[in-house]
């Protein structure tokens, strides 16, 4: 019961300054919020989720990661769930990488239960403006510093390749 009537539900904010050794003095104090596991469906709210966005809004991060897991199966919540990230902004860009749920695989090395899922889940959030890093990475400014952010397709997936 705890998988299904707590976690869902769990919306908690940490703070967490990385001390990072020679790091380009002019990125000190640059925050990223990350939002991971929406898994929006029948059992998770829209409303939860609008929550936890509006509250990443309220810190206002220079970068947002969101880090998988947008719907918990299948195509149903796809325009949903995009249209709701699709209202978060940062002055550097809204980042996102796909995790096992939006591969549809829950075993690893699994069959992908809804073919085509990914594909349809990235194309719903580039037209809301989130950029979907799979094996690949942007190079940004931040205050003429620049800043490397990377994206690796879910080790699930069967399409993670680090070294790209």
């Amino acid at each position: 019961s705890y998988a299904r009537m707590v976690e869902p539900f769990w919306l908690e904010t940490n703070q967490i300054e990385i001390r990072i050794p020679d790091l380009d003095p002019r990125l000190d104090g640059f925050t990223i919020a990350q939002l991971s596991d929406l898994h929006l469906c029948r059992a998770v709210p829209a409303s939860h989720i609008r929550q936890a966005i509006d509250k990443v809004q309220r810190l206002s991060p220079d970068l947002i990661a969101l880090t998988g897991d947008f719907v918990h199966a299948g195509f149903h919540y796809v325009d949903a769930v995009a249209q709701l990230v699709g209202r978060l902004h940062a002055p550097l860009g809204v980042f996102a990488v796909l995790g096992n749920h939006d591969y549809s695989i829950r075993v690893y090395g699994g069959k992908p239960r809804f073919p085509r899922l990914a594909e349809t889940i990235e194309a719903a959030l580039t037209l809301q403006g989130v950029v979907v890093l799979k094996n690949e990475y942007r190079l940004l400014q931040h205050q003429e510093a620049p800043l490397a952010v990377a994206g690796v397709c879910d080790l699930w997936s069967g399409e993670a390749d680090l070294p790209k």
